[in-house]
């Protein structure tokens, strides 16, 4: 479904993952990604590009979302 919502929007989805088995919570785990992915196609302007990336690490899984749009504010970080 993300990859209409940024194809409509100008900004190309790119996913590099391998196939993994993840435990835990699906629907929070869900959510949590969702709202990053959403957030990152919403901020990037078009000709943009999201990147998401999820691979195995000593602690489980780690999932990343890297985006080309102007980022948080210095002051809204803490």
């Amino acid at each position: 479904s993300f990859s209409a919502i940024a194809s409509m929007k100008g900004v190309k989805l790119d996913v590099e993952s391998s196939q993994l088995i993840i435990q835990g919570d699906r629907p929070l785990l869900t959510r949590a990604i969702s709202n990053l992915l959403d957030n990152a196609i919403k901020f990037t302007p078009a000709g943009g590009v999201v990147k998401v990336h999820a691979r195995p690490d000593a602690d489980g899984v780690e999932v990343s979302v890297r985006d080309t749009g102007p980022g948080i504010a210095a002051e809204y970080l803490p």
